[in-house]
């Protein structure tokens, strides 16, 4: 059996429809990764981020 492998460059990016660059997230493979272009992918890391230390914050102050 042979798989198919997709490239980034293959694909669009998911929040802007320009040429993806890359998957993510890319980490676990059980876990559905999309293409993203890079400023795309910026942003959405940046929201990550924001999101873990308001996590992280909540925590603390507990």
């Amino acid at each position: 059996m042979t798989s198919k492998i997709t490239h980034a460059k293959d694909c669009k990016c998911v929040v802007c429809g320009k040429q993806a660059e890359v998957f993510w997230p890319c980490f676990d493979p059980d876990i559905p990764s999309n293409p993203y272009c890079r400023k795309c992918l910026e942003k959405e890391q940046m929201k990550l981020l924001i999101e873990l230390h308001k996590i992280d914050e909540k925590y603390k102050n507990s």
